[in-house]
């Protein structure tokens, strides 16, 4: 099933409880193999080996399965029954509540209280946009973590292009799943959670985070693909819009002493913004100067550099193609020989049996027979040869077409190639990428 996880060609305000029972399930899920377009991978990447860790809002238990390899003792929180019932399966939470994070007076709460004292990894992933008072949640299981203890968070990306686009042609429609899930409450854009930590900041006086932006996964969609193909142009300023293809944000929060200064957080608030609205109204007037290359986000990136080996195998494989059709040629010339012989043995049996007719001794039926069983075989191997010189003639004839539809494939690669590896150097060498090097260090 393709689902939409931007705006749907149909607006779904709602789902119906038949409809929506384990909608977020992923069967076979597998972080490693889906790298750049999932948070798993992404945020699992974080989380130190040995850590105590709670997985608020686990689901189907996909963080388990993959933080196990590091070693961690694992607590999972879900309000879904039938997601829970998954992630005690998956046999990698050391325990899993099944409680609403809003409501502290059940007695599961109190056995969750009772059961995770103090942690150093809490994950709260896709979970913000579903709750009316995200700050009270993120406040109440701060109370969980150890000193410089860790959130990794994501949210779905509400600037995506898709999105803005089509906000423009009064087009919000929501979804069973995605950015516009029809279950959210909240939204957000990279600017507008580090806002929201800033405040939370500024406002509480017994809590402090530090905020470290960790990446998005990514959505290239039909509806991007046609804004590319129609109108390159806008494509290319809108590039420059901060996650334009951007699924889901990705943040680390760190839980500082309350003296402490955040310095992630104020590098984040001080980068140079890009104005897309200046540059577009520049473009209009006629004035528009060349602009910078999108930043890759690591998710992006991830994809680009397994779309680079996919390229590089399919070449390969035209490769092998061009060899493999020459074999087969071969096969093909080395069989019409074989018949040509055989045509040739059996004319001289036939022309043996006619010149030494009178001195056959065997019945004139016998050999009348013979001589027709000799001269139907001549026949198939005439026809088994035409047959295969037309077989040879085609692919001779379609020889040119096809190294030049193979030529022209792998040129459209070596492109793509090209096109992927600009954007990979690109990101390497942009300033955001350069001053958060050493973030990146020993991951």
């Amino acid at each position: 099933m393709n689902l939409e996880l931007a705006n749907g060609k149909k607006n779904k305000f709602f789902t119906l409880e038949t409809e929506g029972e384990n909608r977020y399930y992923i069967e076979d899920f597998n972080a490693e193999e889906t790298k750049g377009l999932n948070n798993v991978y992404l945020l699992a990447k974080e989380v130190p080996e040995n850590s105590v860790v709670l997985d608020v809002g686990c689901a189907q238990g996909n963080f388990g399965k993959t933080l196990k390899q590091k070693n961690c003792t694992i607590y999972g929180i879900d309000l879904d029954e039938k997601a829970i019932q998954y992630a005690e399966k998956s046999g990698k939470y050391n325990k899993v509540f099944l409680l609403d994070v809003t409501n502290k007076t059940s007695s599961t709460y109190k056995e969750f209280e009772n059961t995770v004292k103090e942690v150093d990894v809490i994950i709260i992933s896709d979970v913000f946009e579903h709750i009316v008072n995200p700050t009270k949640i993120l406040l109440e299981f701060a109370g969980l973590l150890k000193e410089n203890g860790i959130f990794l968070i994501s949210v779905p990306n509400v600037s995506h292009i898709d999105i803005l686009l089509n906000l423009m042609n009064d087009k919000f429609n929501y979804q069973d799943m995605g950015i516009l899930d029809n279950t959210h409450l909240k939204f957000f854009t990279k600017t507008s959670f580090i806002d929201w930590i800033e405040q939370i900041n500024e406002t509480f006086d017994d809590i402090k985070f530090d905020c470290e932006y960790l990446g998005a996964t990514f959505y290239n969609n039909d509806f991007l693909n046609v804004i590319k193909n129609n109108y390159y142009e806008l494509f290319k300023i809108l590039e420059n819009s901060t996650n334009y293809n951007g699924l889901q944000i990705l943040f680390k929060l760190t839980k500082l002493p309350k003296s402490s200064i955040p310095q992630q957080l104020k590098r984040l608030q001080d980068e140079p913004k890009t104005d897309v609205v200046e540059i577009l109204g520049n473009a209009l007037k006629g004035k528009a100067n060349n602009v910078q290359n999108h930043n890759i986000v690591e998710g992006e990136r991830l994809w680009y550099e397994q779309q680079l080996k996919w390229h590089k195998e399919n070449l390969k494989n035209a490769e092998e193609l061009i060899g493999q059709k020459d074999k087969y040629i071969k096969e093909l010339e080395d069989s019409v020989n074989w018949h040509v012989e055989k045509i040739h043995e059996l004319n001289t049996a036939v022309e043996w049996y006619r010149e030494n007719e009178k001195n056959v001794q065997t019945s004139i039926g016998e050999k009348d027979n013979y001589i027709k069983e000799l001269e139907d075989s001549v026949n198939w191997h005439v026809e088994k040869v035409g047959e295969l010189n037309r077989a040879v003639e085609w692919y001779r004839e379609n020889e040119i077409n096809m190294k030049e539809l193979i030529e022209e494939k792998e040129n459209k690669f070596k492109q793509e190639i090209f096109e992927l590896r600009k954007k990979i150097f690109n990101m390497e060498n942009s300033r955001s990428w350069r001053w958060t090097k050493f973030l990146r260090k020993n991951k």
